[in-house]
């Protein structure tokens, strides 16, 4: 149990260590400033936690055009140091910052604590934070010198010039940085390229926009004549670094002549000096102090000396020049005005003390180079009073450690590049060093060998390290092995080194490069996915050895073998989902041809398919996606095939469910992408759902996957269209319901005594409203439809009376029988108009005298018949045998039909007129000059009998 305690104190030990938490709460700082402007922002930084931080950090202000934190994100401003801030502490912080360096544009404003990780934080993601709603300004800098006045307008070569000049900034953005203005030299008031340069001046700019400053120009040794000086703001030896509004303003031009000089340096006025040499160890300090003169009328400024050593008071060409090693640190004074004399003093460094062994005068010479013109130049030279004297001092350093710099190497290499770390172990600083360098194998051969002579070596002091950085390149690779590269001094030449070092040279078998591009076969570059490499080892087995996420279309793998290899490529689903995982040869599931053999350098193009789209249909395939225990398998791309074309990707769900819906009924190809650690899916699972749906469940094992497919009834539905409404009398008929499934449909009618199934047929029984349902059981590969039912509506039928035309008839002649006949094949019957002339019983006829009357057949329908129109037909009574003999039969009535007066026409006297309606009962009329008045009658249908003494004419008048 006591173990147990401490190892748990122990870990949270460990992870209290670690507690800390920075972040930043606010901000103040303006939202708008120019470029160049210096301002402050302000914040809080806090720790998080409940520990201190320890160590001190740093703020960072940032800007960017977007919310987050990149590393070319540009840096304004960083804190102070930050020292530790307690448990939940907090800490108030400003940082100037300066927008100098930044475009102008709209930003956000991030603040980064800790930005170069000193302080290890539980959270290392919350220590930026971003605020929105900054802009920097375009700046408003104008700079224009606006005056160049030099103290005299005539100067001597090599004498020095005072001008005065006026720095305006005309724009309104206040500068949080200084500016440079050089002058030049120039045979016109344009400055241009072929203009000397002469000095340069620093001005600060945080103060007010106007600045009068003074500058003392030398000036050089040129040919005498007229001048112009010229003044640019803003200029670093040509090189400009404010942005300006107008930056065609920035020069001015003051003319000046330089006259011919009277100078001549003297070094020859006082005592002869003694030289002063300091012995540092390696290096040296020879110190002169004389005295200096100018016995000329003229300034003298930009000489130079040279310091020499020699065995003899005469400067002569086998002197040693220690200024052509290293210029003098300090010569004084740099300006010596006209008869004048000055105290003077030279300090020469010697890097190397070994260059003074030996006993030496010290000679030094003013003017060495003839910089100046001068009137004498015999009185330039001094030589010492003394000599000194130094012994030599050995060299020393040690060889520490050589570290390969290019490493790893194969056997295509022939450049080694390598570093060697030497420490200087000895007094001299500055010296040369000749040295070997060899490559040996394991047998201690020297396979190669290069020489590295006079390496120069320049250290501060003793202790001191350098690191030199050298290459070596071989006529020929070496064969694959194992080396050892010597690094020693040349045998050859003198060793000041202490050591020789080695380090061990691994050169490897060079490896294959596999690279090619992933390009959709649409065109599209797929730059988003993981490429998986498999290896064939011999025995055939695979191994999946790289797995490698793509952020181009573009890859390299390297590999260090010629087995063959297979590479396949799952695009990101997010992206690129509508791309099949694609192995080489740009199959989707495996082949012996997706294998390659390595060569250096192979290429291997990916063109992953797009898919298109199913053909349309009712079918589906779905399943699960599952580990052998069960578990689902989320996101695994699923290719369905119709023959070589693929139609569809899908990607299981969280639950490793899957559906591809609405197909056609047809065969396709299941094709599950798995990429597997030690194989690949090697083969297309076909699915015939050309009647029946699928079930395709797949378990992923270690090496293999198994897919299990079974087949599903289809649903089927029925489509059954209304019914028209029928009559008794139709004939049978086919509903016309179909079954999507091309089953035959059946019939059942809810009332058999309406409507009765015969076959597919509906035989119409009766008169009424019945329910015909259609039905569709299934069969092995269609499930039984829902029924659909639609209502029948049998009306009663019409019918039609057939009546032939009744020929006339004698008062004396017989009883006849009537034949009328309805198309219901009901009895018909009948009604007289006028049983003065005839009566009808049943379908007999008795006639009782002349005349005409109206027979009508009558049928009333029955449950199945509806009622027939009413035939009439007139029967003519008369004892002459024909109507021609009737002298009544040209009498003309009219008009006909009649709204009340009707006129009759006769060619003879007409001895009664009576009218009847049409059951026979007599109506009374008015008659007077030929005309009846007939107004007083109900609208109808009358018979008008007109009569002489023997004869008799029946006409049918129409009462409006």
């Amino acid at each position: 149990m006591k173990r147990s305690l401490c190892v748990i104190f122990l870990l949270l030990l460990q992870v209290s260590t670690y507690a800390q938490d920075l972040i930043t709460e606010g901000v103040t700082a303006p939202t708008t400033v120019d470029r160049y402007q210096v301002f402050n922002v302000s914040t809080t930084v806090k720790n998080n936690t409940a520990t201190p931080t320890g160590a001190a950090t740093v703020l960072q202000v940032k800007l960017s055009f977007d919310a987050v934190l990149s590393p070319d994100d540009p840096t304004i401003g960083t804190s102070n140091s930050i020292s530790s801030i307690g448990a939940n502490g907090t800490r108030s912080v400003t940082v100037s910052c300066y927008t100098g360096s930044v475009a102008a544009g709209n930003y956000y404003l991030i603040l980064q604590i800790d930005p170069n990780n000193t302080i290890t934080e539980t959270n290392e993601t919350n220590n930026a934070a971003v605020f929105s709603g900054y802009t920097v300004n375009q700046q408003n800098v104008d700079f224009v010198m606006t005056s160049l006045v030099p103290a005299a307008t005539t100067v001597p070569v090599a004498d020095q010039l005072s001008v005065d000049y006026e720095l305006r900034n005309n724009g309104t953005t206040d500068l949080g940085q200084s500016t440079r203005t050089s002058f030049y030299l120039s045979t016109d008031n344009t400055l241009d390229a072929a203009d000397r340069f002469l000095t340069m001046h620093e001005i600060p700019l945080a103060g007010p926009d106007v600045f009068n400053k003074t500058v003392v120009i030398n000036i050089p040794a040129v040919p005498q004549g007229n001048y112009f000086l010229i003044g640019k703001a803003d200029d670093d030896h040509g090189v400009g670094n404010i942005d300006e509004l107008d930056e065609t303003n920035n020069t001015t031009a003051a003319a000046i002549a330089i006259a011919v000089s009277d100078i001549d340096l003297d070094v020859t006025l006082g005592a002869q000096p003694a030289a002063t040499l300091i012995d540092n160890g390696g290096t040296a300090e020879i110190t002169v102090e004389y005295d200096l003169g100018n016995l000329g009328s003229t300034g003298a400024g930009g000489y130079d000396v040279h310091v020499y050593i020699s065995t003899d008071q005469t400067l002569d060409a086998s002197d040693y020049d220690l200024t052509a090693d290293v210029k003098p640190y300090q010569i004084t004074p740099a300006y010596i005005a006209s008869m004048t004399i000055l105290s003077a003093q030279v300090k020469q460094f010697v890097p190397n003390i070994n260059t003074l062994v030996g006993t030496h005068y010290v000679i030094w010479k003013i003017n060495a180079t003839n910089a100046i013109p001068e009137t004498d130049y015999t009185n330039n030279t001094l030589v010492s009073t003394n000599t000194i004297t130094v012994t030599p001092v050995q060299p020393a350093f040690q060889i520490n450690s050589i570290t390969f710099t290019s490493a790893p190497y194969d056997n295509t290499d022939v450049t080694f590049d390598f570093s060697v770390d030497i420490t200087n172990t000895g007094p001299i600083n500055s010296f040369t060093q000749s040295f070997e360098i060899q490559i040996r194998d394991v047998d201690d051969n020297v396979v190669y060998t290069a020489a590295r002579p006079n390496e120069s070596f320049l250290f501060a002091m003793t202790g001191d390290d350098v690191t030199k950085n050298w290459s070596i390149t071989l006529p020929a690779a070496l064969a694959a092995g194992d080396y050892t590269l010597v690094v020693q001094c040349d045998p050859d030449e003198s060793c000041y080194s202490t050591n020789t070092q080695t380090a061990a040279l691994e050169i490897s078998p060079a490896p294959y490069i596999i690279s090619g591009t992933i390009t959709g076969s649409d065109g599209t570059n797929i730059t988003n996915g993981t490429l998986y490499l498999y290896r064939k080892a011999m025995d055939g087995t695979i191994t999946r050895e790289q797995t490698v996420s793509t952020s181009s279309n573009a890859f390299s793998l390297t590999v260090t073998d010629t087995d063959p290899r297979a590479l396949y490529f799952f695009p990101n689903a997010g992206t690129f989902g509508a791309f099949a995982p694609t192995l080489s040869g740009n199959y989707t599931y495996l082949h012996d041809e997706a294998f390659f053999t390595p060569v250096a350098n192979t290429v291997v193009n990916l063109t992953p398919p797009r898919k298109t789209a199913p053909p349309a249909g009712s079918r589906y395939i779905s399943g699960t996606v599952t580990l052998p225990g069960g578990n689902a398998v989320p996101n695994t791309p699923l290719l369905l095939y119709d023959g070589a074309t693929l139609v569809e990707i899908l990607y299981s769900d969280a639950g490793g469910n899957y559906s591809f819906t609405n197909l056609a009924a047809k065969a396709y190809s299941l094709v599950p992408a798995v990429a597997l650690t030690h194989d690949i899916v090697d083969q297309a699972y076909p699915v015939d759902v050309s009647t029946m749906h699928a079930e395709a469940n797949i378990v992923i094992e270690t090496d293999n996957i198994e897919v299990t497919i079974s087949f599903l009834k289809v649903a089927q539905t029925i489509t059954f269209p209304a019914l028209s409404d029928k009559v008794y009398t139709d004939a049978p008929f086919d509903p016309q319901a179909t079954a999507s499934s091309g089953l035959t449909v059946t019939y059942e009618s809810a009332d058999t005594d309406i409507a009765e199934v015969i076959g597919n047929q509906i035989v119409i029984r009766g008169v009424g409203t019945t329910t015909i349902t259609a039905h569709q059981e299934g069969d092995a590969a269609y499930e039984p439809a829902t029924p659909v039912s639609q209502s029948l509506t049998v009306n009663k039928a019409p019918q039609t009376i057939t009546f032939e035309d009744l020929a006339p008839r004698r008062p004396d002649d017989a009883d006849f029988t009537l034949t009328a006949t309805a198309s219901s094949s009901l009895p018909v019957t009948y009604t007289s108009s006028n049983a003065t002339v005839a009566v009808v019983t049943g379908n007999v006829v008795s006639l009782r005298g002349e005349g005409e009357t109206d027979i009508t057949a009558h049928q009333a329908g029955d449950v199945h018949f509806l009622a027939a129109t009413a035939v009439t037909r007139t029967l003519r009574v008369s004892v002459v045998t024909g109507i021609d003999n009737n002298p009544l039969a040209g009498v003309r009535i009219y008009p006909n039909p009649t709204a009340g007066l009707l006129t009759v026409d006769s060619a003879v006297p007409v001895r009664q007129v009576t009218v009847t309606d049409l059951t026979g009962r007599p109506q009374t009329i008015g008659i007077a000059d030929a005309v009846l008045d007939l107004r007083h009658l109900p609208t109808g249908v009358y018979l008008l009998t007109l009569q002489d003494k023997n004869h008799t004419k029946i006409i049918k008048v129409i009462k409006k």
